[in-house]
């Protein structure tokens, strides 16, 4: 199979290097930066890198993947408005868009898919990562398609979800608060370490197998078996010793620990029926 990728950036360079080392050759690397194209192309043995697509690429294409942001994609079109794509597999990566972003291209509707991994790509891959191993693929779109990239998603020891338009969205934000909105919490740790006077990374250290085992307890129990802590102990000194430290040296997370207790507090009242929550909203909220 030939596959012609668009975008040379975190996800499709991840894309390429494991779909190449997986057997599938690389017809073209095509990206704004004709650089950043080449580059890659070195380590796929790709002869062919444009900035643009043409329709002579494009037939010698089985699938092509366009892996570029939102809006790029939504401007794409414009540029491609006169290649016939019929015969060829048409398949973007974003998490939040569906195939209806190929309704207006020349191509058949069956042939047309979004294959959004879920994962996070640190870094553009010049060497094979393993990024796209062992994680679910959300496949949406026609069934010709979808045949396709679910036997992808397989050969590259993936799993896949099906998903309908309508569902698409929701999953993307699934995605977003299960690996960005983590970020958070590990920016404000970040903040107390050096408040506390300890090592960005030392700090990581010593709370990891506080979080390694809250995951664990998550996958074994489920999110209302795994909560612990001042909330679900209805420790009102505890929680109010910490909106103090809170006022007095972080203020900017004040309403973010409130509104995530507030949150924890409807956890604690479906794992005990006998929690208090009246008694923790008025502690938050005074």
């Amino acid at each position: 199979m030939n596959i012609t990728i668009i975008g040379a950036g975190r996800v499709g360079s991840a894309f390429a290097i494991e779909l190449f080392k997986k057997g599938y050759k690389i017809n073209a690397i095509i990206d704004k930066s004709k650089l950043k194209a080449s580059r890659l192309a070195k380590f796929v043995d790709c002869k062919t890198t444009f900035n643009v697509l043409t329709q002579r690429i494009a037939e010698n294409s089985d699938l092509i993947l366009l892996s570029i942001k939102d809006d790029d994609l939504i401007k794409f079109y414009s540029e491609v408005k006169d290649i016939d794509f019929r015969g060829r597999v048409l398949v973007h990566t974003s998490g939040l868009l569906t195939s209806e972003i190929f309704k207006r291209y020349k191509v058949f509707k069956k042939d047309c898919a979004s294959f959004h991994p879920a994962q996070t790509f640190p870094k553009v891959s010049y060497r094979n990562n393993h990024y796209l191993k062992g994680i679910y693929f959300g496949i949406e779109g026609g069934e010709r398609a979808s045949k396709l990239l679910k036997n992808i998603s397989k050969r590259l020891g993936s799993n896949d979800i099906v998903l309908s338009k309508n569902k698409k969205s929701l999953y993307h934000l699934a995605c977003v608060i299960s690996s960005n909105f983590m970020i958070v919490n590990f920016y404000i740790l970040k903040e107390f370490s050096s408040a506390l006077g300890i090592s960005e990374k030392r700090f990581y250290n010593v709370l990891k197998p506080l979080f390694t085992q809250t995951a664990q307890n998550l996958h074994n129990e489920g999110v209302i078996g795994s909560l612990t802590g001042p909330i679900i102990r209805e420790d009102i000194r505890t929680i109010q010793a910490h909106l103090d430290l809170l006022h007095g040296k972080f203020p900017k997370f004040v309403e973010y620990y409130k509104t995530a207790s507030t949150i924890l507090s409807e956890v604690s009242r479906k794992q005990n029926k006998k929690f208090n929550e009246k008694l923790i909203s008025e502690i938050l909220n005074k």
